[in-house]
């Protein structure tokens, strides 16, 4: 099975929370494409990046079953970060900000399953209606709002618009963190918001997580997993490794509460290894065992 990952590249500079600096590829084309591929997909990369792009980093993305396409070369530098770790939570300085997906990127290819992760508002409308239209024609689409709600001020410090509008018509899944869910529903939280995310924008599944649980929302039911109390040096791409794998096992599987169990089973494999960057990604065994694990702690309750 193959999976389109619809972001572009992104270089970060990650300080942990031991004060340890380092340099990595990263963003959802890294993270998600590294747990696609351990979970047995094909990750197609859609993406734009620049030319201070290394040979060993492209060989590096090769050693991981990543491939970029040569039309996504930019002439503008490949979209750079500056993360802060602070515990499970992060600060982000946008550095450089490589160009907008273009339709031609993506048009007349078909995939089992599309992820759409923006970093920074590289996914422009034309780009995000096509796929949804793959959506309606029984492609499996899971959007991760995170780069439509991102402001940068003028010295670069990312925060979360107050209230933005996306049309998810075609949209099976979304994962959304508190902040990302407030922005979609005009302030709502918890229940209440992923109850109006279901309703207003009509998608089947609504993730939800918070530092220490993960939950689902589909149709009248709300699934709930608690996630288990650990230290990490750093966890930059949690939220996308937990995105990719719930839409890698729910399309294999066929089966949401699987899906759930396996994203948790992989966030916490992840942070288990207490690595950074993209040391993280953990191996499918591990996945397997945590998703079992939950698979009997799962709780739910009715909306």
């Amino acid at each position: 099975m193959e999976i389109a990952i619809v972001s572009n590249l992104v270089k970060d500079t990650i300080t942990d929370n031991n004060g340890v600096i380092a340099h990595s590829l990263g963003g959802p084309v890294c993270y998600c494409g590294m747990i696609a591929k351990e979970l047995g997909f094909k990750p197609n990369l859609v993406s734009r990046y620049g030319k201070d792009l290394q040979e060993w980093e492209r060989q590096l993305l090769k050693t991981k079953g990543l491939f970029l396409e040569p039309s996504g070369s930019s002439d503008l530098k490949t979209t750079r970060f500056n993360i802060r770790c602070l515990g499970r939570s992060r600060e982000l300085i946008l550095e450089s900000n490589c160009e907008k997906l273009r339709l031609e990127d993506i048009i007349k290819t078909h995939h089992d399953a599309w992820l759409v992760s923006p970093v920074f508002d590289e996914v422009p409308p034309e780009v995000l209606d096509y796929i949804r239209q793959r959506g309606k024609e029984l492609e499996f689409v899971m959007v991760d709002p995170q780069g439509f709600t991102r402001i940068a001020d003028d010295k670069g410090i990312i925060t979360v618009k107050d209230r933005i509008n996306l049309d998810l018509n075609g949209v099976q899944a979304i994962k959304l963190d508190p902040a990302e869910l407030a922005c979609l529903t005009g302030g709502l939280s918890g229940f209440s918001g992923m109850k109006k995310i279901l309703e207003h924008y009509g998608v089947d599944f609504v993730l939800n997580t918070e530092e220490k649980a993960i939950h689902l929302a589909t149709d009248n039911t709300i699934y709930s997993l608690t996630i288990l109390e650990m230290t990490t040096s750093d966890a930059t791409g949690i939220g996308d490794i937990l995105s990719a794998t719930f839409a890698c096992t729910y399309l294999k599987e066929n089966d949401f509460i699987w899906g759930l169990c396996f994203a948790a089973g992989a966030v916490t494999a992840s942070l288990q290894t207490n690595l950074r960057g993209l040391e993280k990604i953990p191996n499918r065994s591990k996945v397997e065992e945590n998703a079992s694990y939950f698979y009997n702690t799962l709780q739910f309750d009715k909306i």
